[in-house]
């Protein structure tokens, strides 16, 4: 998606929050700037700071509209949005329904993926599996629009032809993008 909005020339802010709580927040814009922000603690503690250091960023930079793609750093985008009117796109590359050990944390984070999936403009999702689980979540809500963006083909839904009927000297190559160079080659 990033690519995408780079080639496309858009204002892109990327703020990147590593997974474990461990390293520095980065922030990358579109003119270039890059920053780091050093946080302390893991877990509630990292993810309070996290929040508050991206809805300061969106303030700061501005936004036409906000890409979440946690359920944690929606909240910041659905903050900003209330002032602001900017559109909201949830694009959603995993959901578990344990995905805490810690009962209290698992259920937050469940009513926190509820709230961005039933507040988000756009929802977009990478798997059939997590499009039944969001279509669940979503069932008689008319908030947002749900689209299917995988990341590779679902090799399973292509159909497959007999051997006889396959031809010769042919290629098949998948991809999210094939670039120059590799077409020359082909």
């Amino acid at each position: 998606i990033a690519r995408y909005l780079n080639e496309k020339e858009a204002k892109l802010l990327s703020v990147e929050n590593p997974l474990n709580g461990d390293g520095n927040t980065n922030l990358f814009t579109y003119h270039g700037t890059q920053k780091q922000y050093t946080l302390f603690g893991g877990g509630p503690i990292r993810w309070v700071q996290e929040t508050l250091l991206n809805l300061l960023l969106l303030v700061e930079y501005g936004a036409d509209f906000v890409i979440a793609v946690d359920p944690l750093n929606f909240i910041p985008a659905y903050l900003y949005k209330l002032f602001s009117g900017t559109k909201i796109f949830f694009h959603c590359i995993d959901y578990s329904e344990v995905r805490f050990q810690n009962s209290t944390l698992n259920s937050l984070y469940h009513r926190l993926f509820n709230f961005a999936v039933t507040k988000a403009d756009v929802v977009t999702y990478v798997s059939s599996k997590i499009g039944d689980k969001l279509k669940e979540i979503k069932e008689n809500k008319q908030d947002g629009q749900l689209f299917f963006l995988p990341n590779s083909p679902e090799y399973h839904k292509i159909p497959k032809i007999s051997p006889q009927l396959k031809q010769k000297k042919s290629i098949v190559y998948t991809r999210a993008e094939i670039g120059e160079g590799e077409i020359s080659l082909l």
